[in-house]
């Protein structure tokens, strides 16, 4: 699965300025985090845990580009997104939280209705799929999984709703326990992608009988160790 930045008729928007210190893909340059970044792997806060950011770009899955968008009334229409992440370890404290931002200009809107982290099944969150292992905000009765929250919806064009802390949280047998996503996630960053559903993208992919992918998606590309 290739992500491509294009046009979409989905006003959503999520936008994270900062995630406090317990927090867990590319992110675009005007958003800013207090974190300063250590030379190697040392440990933050104490010896018992440490914590990395992790960033990402998120743009419109292009099967939807391709298929979901041809018209002429959503030709205008521009989505982009990003998401920033801190995984901490610490046992039974692990945790991952995200700050998450997506923009769209022009044309309709569909309800957001999920957003999680995937792991790609062949390794590479560029191109490949894979199950969602953690989930953000959604609604559990269009996508099941354990969602912290609902996800904060915009009401027209050009308007950004934010999440500035979305607790992630582990979906039932993904991992033996948040812990070990945790270590997986950073040790192996670019295996991971993050995504979020809308309505329209869920019955898009439900009529050409594909696992929902999502309506735009983008990989993590590191984990940088952060101090805070």
């Amino acid at each position: 699965m290739k992500f491509t930045a294009a046009a979409s008729f989905l006003a959503l928007a999520v936008v994270g300025s900062s995630i406090q210190s317990s927090a867990a893909h590319c992110t675009h340059s005007e958003s800013t985090m207090n974190t300063s970044t250590t030379n190697n792997s040392t440990l933050t806060h104490s010896d018992k845990y440490q914590c990395y950011e992790l960033q990402a770009e998120l743009y419109l899955v292009k099967e939807q580009k391709n298929n979901l968008f041809k018209s002429a009334e959503l030709g205008n229409i521009r989505v982009d997104g990003w998401v920033k992440c801190v995984a901490c370890t610490g046992g039974p404290n692990a945790n991952v939280t995200c700050a998450t931002s997506l923009h769209q200009e022009n044309g309709p809107y569909s309800p957001l209705q999920a957003t999680h982290i995937h792991k790609s099944s062949t390794g590479d969150g560029r191109t490949g799929m894979g199950p969602p292992v953690l989930a953000g905000c959604g609604n559990a009765n269009r996508v099941p999984a354990p969602y912290s929250q609902t996800c904060h919806q915009v009401q027209k064009s050009n308007l950004i709703a934010a999440h500035k802390k979305l607790s992630m949280t582990l979906i039932p047998g993904a991992f033996r326990d948040m812990e070990d996503a945790v270590k997986d996630l950073v040790a192996n960053p670019k295996a991971f992608y993050y995504n979020f559903h809308s309505e329209d993208s869920l019955v898009f992919w439900n009529a050409i009988g594909q696992d929902p992918v999502g309506f735009v998606a983008g990989p993590f590309m590191s984990a940088t160790p952060v101090v805070y």
